[in-house]
């Protein structure tokens, strides 16, 4: 038998299926007359129930109560527990409400060498319109639940998903503070070629002397030729790219692409230099600055009013920095450094770029 119904005999609220299962409780349990109650279909009479519920004992056919087939006659009771046993339980255990069933099945048959205990009379109704109350509740309340926690309609367009928290302008860390390099296209090269690139953070300073000292001292690694420990916030000199690799392995970060170190240092704008269009060595620690006539590097928090867009330092002039831009020199430039190095350069050792 289906548990639905006819739309006109569903419940219209679940207050209306608390009451129902209260009347029926009272009403099994002698506490309530049955006058005024007789409009819900739902309900029976004491004699009703008895009759159904027990079929046996007035001759008749197993029927269903709101969709809960009842054992036949032929089926013997399940026997009464001993003194001092855990009692079965009366029933199997409810269905999953999201998977209500549309009928029950009667219990299985019992063993006929079983002891069959005798049951107060009247005592089968009411285990009976409990265990119903009791299923009913259960598939009612998690109808219910199902409701409350399945998604409600989507409106016309669908719902967008929720915009991700917007990123720190810069954010600190143990070697330095690294400044926020915002997601989109800049232009790249001498060509201006368009390039799209992800939103990363770049250190705002060049590697100071002193956190190059704290990665030297962690990896047991000796301090490059004629390190200057006096100068602590000065830039590090005199290291290799692998030098460079390995202090930004251990500082939890990575060196930046040549794309990515343009897009910091020139901004979206296509600037010729980090502050803009116009040349202005006054701006940069470089050898023809006509006011500061540097003769050296500076403090890698100096000369704010050189900075970049995006507010990292130092972009143009005081050092040079490596990127992770492997090539393959031409010949023209292994020429030229096989004058500047020594040993001189070879084409088939790494070359690196800054």
């Amino acid at each position: 038998s289906s548990t639905q119904k006819e739309a006109s005999r569903r419940p219209q609220s679940f207050d209306e299926v608390i009451e129902h299962l209260r009347r029926i409780k009272n009403v099994a349990s002698g506490e309530m007359p049955v006058s005024g109650l007789s409009a819900t279909k739902m309900l029976l009479t004491p004699d009703e129930l008895e009759t159904r519920l027990n079929p046996s004992q007035a001759g008749g056919d197993a029927d269903t109560i709101s969709g809960v087939t009842m054992p036949s006659p032929s089926v013997p009771p399940v026997p009464a527990p001993a003194a001092g046993t855990v009692a079965p339980p009366a029933a199997p255990p409810a269905p999953s409400p999201f998977h209500p069933p549309t009928s029950a099945a009667p219990p299985a048959s019992t063993p006929a060498s079983s002891p069959v205990a005798p049951q107060p009379a009247g005592g089968g109704s009411k285990t009976w319109i409990y265990a119903v109350a009791a299923v009913l509740v259960v598939v009612i309340v998690g109808l219910v639940g199902w409701q409350l926690m399945s998604p409600g309609p989507k409106s016309g367009g669908g719902d967008k998903p929720p915009e991700p928290p917007p990123l720190a302008a810069s954010i600190d860390t143990p070697t330095g503070r690294m400044v926020l390099v915002q997601a989109g296209p800049f232009s790249f090269g001498k060509d201006n070629r368009p390039v799209t690139l992800p939103a990363f953070y770049l250190d705002q300073t060049e590697v100071t002397n002193r956190a190059y000292m704290q990665f030297c001292t962690a990896r047991s690694k000796p301090l490059p030729p004629g390190f200057r420990s006096d100068k602590p916030d000065f830039p590090v000199t005199n290291i290799t790219y692998l030098d460079a690799q390995q202090f930004a392995e251990w500082a939890g970060k990575r060196l930046p692409t040549a794309q990515e170190w343009e897009k910091a240092a020139r901004g979206t704008g296509a600037n010729l230099y980090p502050w803009g269009n116009e040349r202005d060595p006054s701006k940069a620690v470089v050898a023809d600055n006509p006011e500061d006539k540097p003769a050296g590097p500076a403090r890698v928090d100096s000369y704010e009013r050189g900075a970049s867009p995006v507010g990292a330092l130092h972009l143009a002039g005081n050092v040079w920095e490596f990127v992770n831009d492997p090539l393959t020199p031409s010949v023209e430039a292994v020429e030229h450094f096989k004058a500047l190095l020594n040993p001189p350069a070879t084409i088939t050792e790494p070359w690196y770029s800054i």
